[in-house]
Protein backbone atom coordinates (compact mmCIF):
# COMPACT_ATOMS: atom_id res chain seq x y z
CA UNK A 1 0.00 0.00 0.00
CA UNK A 2 1.26 3.55 -0.60
CA UNK A 3 0.75 7.31 -0.15
CA UNK A 4 -0.15 9.76 -2.40
CA UNK A 5 -0.29 13.76 -1.38
CA UNK A 6 -1.13 17.04 -2.40
CA UNK A 7 -1.59 20.70 -1.60
CA UNK A 8 -4.25 22.79 -2.05
CA UNK A 9 -4.90 26.21 -0.81
CA UNK A 10 -6.46 29.52 -1.70
CA UNK A 11 -3.18 32.14 -2.85
CA UNK A 12 -4.81 35.50 -2.73
CA UNK A 13 -0.95 37.32 -3.28
CA UNK A 14 0.35 36.00 -6.25
CA UNK A 15 3.45 36.53 -8.12
CA UNK A 16 2.81 39.37 -10.80
CA UNK A 17 5.64 37.50 -12.16
CA UNK A 18 3.15 34.80 -13.28
CA UNK A 19 -0.11 36.37 -14.30
CA UNK A 20 -0.52 36.14 -17.89
CA UNK A 21 -1.36 32.16 -17.01
CA UNK A 22 -2.35 32.54 -13.52
CA UNK A 23 -5.09 30.74 -11.87
CA UNK A 24 -6.13 29.97 -8.67
CA UNK A 25 -6.34 26.07 -7.93
CA UNK A 26 -9.31 24.47 -6.99
CA UNK A 27 -10.91 21.31 -5.54
CA UNK A 28 -11.34 20.33 -9.10
CA UNK A 29 -7.50 19.97 -9.85
CA UNK A 30 -6.78 17.58 -6.80
CA UNK A 31 -10.25 15.31 -7.97
CA UNK A 32 -8.11 15.38 -11.33
CA UNK A 33 -4.78 14.55 -9.67
CA UNK A 34 -6.77 11.62 -7.58
CA UNK A 35 -8.45 10.49 -11.08
CA UNK A 36 -5.15 10.06 -12.85
CA UNK A 37 -3.78 7.97 -9.90
CA UNK A 38 -6.32 5.42 -9.94
CA UNK A 39 -5.55 4.91 -13.99
CA UNK A 40 -1.82 4.58 -13.33
CA UNK A 41 -1.19 2.40 -10.43
CA UNK A 42 -2.53 -0.95 -9.23
CA UNK A 43 -2.13 -1.30 -5.79
CA UNK A 44 -4.03 -0.06 -3.24
CA UNK A 45 -3.17 3.64 -1.94
CA UNK A 46 -4.35 6.36 0.60
CA UNK A 47 -4.98 9.66 -1.33
CA UNK A 48 -4.17 12.98 1.46
CA UNK A 49 -4.79 16.72 0.48
CA UNK A 50 -3.46 19.43 3.02
CA UNK A 51 -5.79 22.09 2.38
CA UNK A 52 -7.58 25.21 3.41
CA UNK A 53 -11.02 24.03 1.55
CA UNK A 54 -13.56 21.44 1.19
CA UNK A 55 -12.88 18.34 -1.70
CA UNK A 56 -15.97 16.76 -2.87
CA UNK A 57 -14.31 13.30 -2.94
CA UNK A 58 -15.01 10.85 -0.36
CA UNK A 59 -11.72 8.91 -1.30
CA UNK A 60 -9.33 11.74 -0.70
CA UNK A 61 -8.51 12.30 2.96
CA UNK A 62 -8.48 16.08 3.60
CA UNK A 63 -6.05 17.45 5.84
CA UNK A 64 -6.64 21.30 6.90
CA UNK A 65 -4.09 23.62 6.94
CA UNK A 66 -2.95 24.70 10.12
CA UNK A 67 -2.25 28.03 8.79
CA UNK A 68 -3.78 31.68 7.76
CA UNK A 69 -0.70 32.18 5.45
CA UNK A 70 0.09 29.49 3.41
CA UNK A 71 2.55 28.78 1.14
CA UNK A 72 4.24 25.90 -0.71
CA UNK A 73 6.22 25.15 2.35
CA UNK A 74 3.15 24.14 4.04
CA UNK A 75 3.88 20.02 2.06
CA UNK A 76 6.97 19.55 4.52
CA UNK A 77 3.86 19.11 7.23
CA UNK A 78 3.27 15.78 5.62
CA UNK A 79 7.13 15.08 7.38
CA UNK A 80 5.50 15.65 10.39
CA UNK A 81 5.85 12.47 12.47
CA UNK A 82 2.14 11.12 13.22
CA UNK A 83 0.52 12.72 9.74
CA UNK A 84 0.68 9.54 7.60
CA UNK A 85 1.00 6.44 8.10
CA UNK A 86 4.39 4.77 7.98
CA UNK A 87 4.12 3.83 3.85
CA UNK A 88 5.95 4.95 0.62
CA UNK A 89 4.86 8.18 -0.22
CA UNK A 90 4.72 10.16 -3.47
CA UNK A 91 3.68 13.79 -2.95
CA UNK A 92 2.53 15.55 -6.48
CA UNK A 93 2.06 19.16 -7.54
CA UNK A 94 -1.23 19.88 -8.84
CA UNK A 95 -0.01 20.86 -12.15
CA UNK A 96 1.59 17.46 -13.50
CA UNK A 97 0.49 15.31 -15.69
CA UNK A 98 0.83 11.39 -14.75
CA UNK A 99 1.21 9.25 -18.46
CA UNK A 100 2.58 5.70 -17.23
CA UNK A 101 1.91 3.60 -14.00
CA UNK A 102 3.66 5.38 -11.08
CA UNK A 103 4.57 2.38 -9.13
CA UNK A 104 8.08 2.36 -10.30
CA UNK A 105 8.58 5.53 -8.38
CA UNK A 106 8.17 4.35 -5.14
CA UNK A 107 11.10 1.83 -6.09
CA UNK A 108 13.01 4.58 -5.65
CA UNK A 109 15.51 4.80 -2.59
CA UNK A 110 15.61 7.99 0.28
CA UNK A 111 14.17 11.22 -0.59
CA UNK A 112 13.78 12.09 -4.26
CA UNK A 113 12.81 15.07 -6.12
CA UNK A 114 12.39 15.88 -9.60
CA UNK A 115 15.55 17.13 -11.33
CA UNK A 116 15.78 20.56 -13.03
CA UNK A 117 16.52 20.37 -17.09
CA UNK A 118 17.27 24.40 -16.38
CA UNK A 119 17.83 26.84 -14.09
CA UNK A 120 17.47 30.70 -13.67
CA UNK A 121 21.20 31.45 -12.10
CA UNK A 122 19.80 35.10 -11.66
CA UNK A 123 16.98 33.57 -9.51
CA UNK A 124 19.50 32.84 -6.63
CA UNK A 125 17.71 29.36 -6.36
CA UNK A 126 20.05 27.02 -4.67
CA UNK A 127 18.01 23.72 -5.50
CA UNK A 128 19.45 21.78 -8.59
CA UNK A 129 15.90 19.43 -7.91
CA UNK A 130 12.62 20.14 -8.41
CA UNK A 131 9.81 19.63 -5.60
CA UNK A 132 6.88 18.86 -8.17
CA UNK A 133 6.99 15.34 -7.36
CA UNK A 134 8.76 13.96 -4.25
CA UNK A 135 9.20 10.51 -2.78
CA UNK A 136 9.94 9.38 0.58
CA UNK A 137 9.28 6.86 3.69
CA UNK A 138 7.93 8.78 6.03
CA UNK A 139 9.83 7.42 9.63
CA UNK A 140 13.09 8.71 7.74
CA UNK A 141 12.13 12.30 7.64
CA UNK A 142 10.66 13.20 10.58
CA UNK A 143 13.49 14.91 11.81
CA UNK A 144 13.61 17.22 8.92
CA UNK A 145 10.33 18.35 9.84
CA UNK A 146 11.51 19.37 13.52
CA UNK A 147 14.42 21.45 11.44
CA UNK A 148 12.13 23.37 9.36
CA UNK A 149 9.60 23.80 12.47
CA UNK A 150 12.14 24.99 14.90
CA UNK A 151 13.81 27.56 11.96
CA UNK A 152 12.56 31.32 11.93
CA UNK A 153 10.72 31.91 8.80
CA UNK A 154 13.42 34.98 8.30
CA UNK A 155 16.11 32.67 7.80
CA UNK A 156 14.20 29.49 5.42
CA UNK A 157 15.82 29.60 1.94
CA UNK A 158 13.82 31.18 -0.59
CA UNK A 159 12.28 28.16 -1.28
CA UNK A 160 10.83 24.79 -0.20
CA UNK A 161 12.99 23.21 -2.84
CA UNK A 162 15.74 24.99 -1.30
CA UNK A 163 15.12 23.63 1.93
CA UNK A 164 15.11 20.38 1.18
CA UNK A 165 17.98 20.16 -1.49
CA UNK A 166 20.15 22.25 1.63
CA UNK A 167 18.92 19.70 4.64
CA UNK A 168 17.64 16.74 3.27
CA UNK A 169 20.11 16.15 0.73
CA UNK A 170 17.69 14.60 -2.01
CA UNK A 171 18.61 12.59 -5.01
CA UNK A 172 16.72 12.93 -8.31
CA UNK A 173 14.59 10.65 -10.49
CA UNK A 174 15.91 9.35 -13.80
CA UNK A 175 14.94 12.10 -16.41
CA UNK A 176 12.74 9.32 -18.04
CA UNK A 177 10.18 9.25 -15.12
CA UNK A 178 9.76 12.69 -14.16
CA UNK A 179 10.67 15.42 -16.40
CA UNK A 180 10.53 19.04 -15.13
CA UNK A 181 11.27 22.00 -17.59
CA UNK A 182 11.46 24.87 -15.81
CA UNK A 183 13.22 27.52 -13.84
CA UNK A 184 14.54 29.29 -16.82
CA UNK A 185 13.22 32.26 -18.79
CA UNK A 186 13.41 31.39 -21.83
CA UNK A 187 12.27 27.24 -20.66
CA UNK A 188 9.60 27.24 -19.02
CA UNK A 189 7.11 24.03 -19.55
CA UNK A 190 3.89 25.96 -19.19
CA UNK A 191 0.49 24.83 -20.50
CA UNK A 192 0.41 26.92 -23.30
CA UNK A 193 3.88 25.77 -24.57
CA UNK A 194 4.50 23.72 -26.78
CA UNK A 195 6.22 20.04 -25.48
CA UNK A 196 6.29 17.24 -27.56
CA UNK A 197 5.28 14.21 -25.59
CA UNK A 198 7.41 11.33 -24.85
CA UNK A 199 4.97 8.48 -24.18
CA UNK A 200 7.84 6.87 -21.98
CA UNK A 201 7.73 9.43 -19.71
CA UNK A 202 5.86 8.57 -16.25
CA UNK A 203 5.04 11.83 -15.19
CA UNK A 204 5.14 15.45 -16.82
CA UNK A 205 5.70 18.60 -14.12
CA UNK A 206 4.73 21.63 -15.58
CA UNK A 207 6.10 25.20 -14.00
CA UNK A 208 2.55 26.82 -14.17
CA UNK A 209 -0.72 26.68 -14.71
CA UNK A 210 -3.28 28.22 -17.18
CA UNK A 211 -6.98 29.57 -15.61
CA UNK A 212 -8.68 27.21 -18.90
CA UNK A 213 -5.39 24.62 -20.21
CA UNK A 214 -8.15 23.20 -22.54
CA UNK A 215 -7.66 26.60 -24.77
CA UNK A 216 -3.98 25.53 -25.58
CA UNK A 217 -5.06 21.94 -26.33
CA UNK A 218 -3.54 23.09 -30.14
CA UNK A 219 -0.22 23.67 -28.81
CA UNK A 220 0.08 20.41 -26.50
CA UNK A 221 -2.98 18.63 -27.93
CA UNK A 222 -2.03 15.43 -25.72
CA UNK A 223 -2.70 16.81 -22.91
CA UNK A 224 -6.35 16.29 -22.87
CA UNK A 225 -5.47 13.06 -23.68
CA UNK A 226 -4.05 12.44 -19.35
CA UNK A 227 -5.41 15.62 -17.70
CA UNK A 228 -8.96 14.40 -16.89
Amino acid sequence: MYNICCLLFKDSKRSQKFNKVNCPYDQNWVITLYNMVSRNITKPFNFFCLTDQHIENQNINQIMLQTDKPSTYDKLYFFKEGVLPNLPTIYFDLDVVIINNIEKLFEYSGLRMVHKLARDFEAGHYAPHNGSVIKWQPSKVHKLYERYAATPKEDLPGTDDDFLYLNGAPHPFSVKDCVCYTAQRDNLLWWDKPYKLNKENTVVCFNKHASKQDVFQEESPWIKDYWY
